[in-house]
């Protein structure tokens, strides 16, 4: 099936004390490339700190072996994940 897209969001890192980092330009450049890419879609920044300590305690609570949990691109792929849930979660209680 295809699925429509009007809403792009993408992960907004910032440090702990809320401060923006290196990475955090990087995602803003990211942002603004598929902006123009996609200019009829809304591009959404999501705050993703501890997105990934979240996804790393997943893996280990669903019993997921050491070499699985070490491999980034699962760890991205369920810190995309969280952050997509949490994302939806927050426009639910806020319309």
């Amino acid at each position: 099936t295809t699925e429509l897209v009007d809403r792009i969001v993408i992960g907004h890192p910032k440090r702990l004390n809320n401060t923006d980092s290196e990475t955090t330009r990087l995602a803003s450049l990211f942002g603004q490339q598929i902006q123009k890419a996609f200019p009829d879609k809304e591009i959404c920044s999501y705050d993703e700190r501890l997105t990934s300590k979240m996804a790393q305690r997943s893996l280990i609570e669903s019993g997921q072996s050491k070499k699985i949990r070490k491999d980034k691109s699962v760890l991205d792929r369920v810190s995309a994940t969280i952050l997509l849930q949490d994302y939806l979660q927050s426009i639910e209680n806020n319309p």
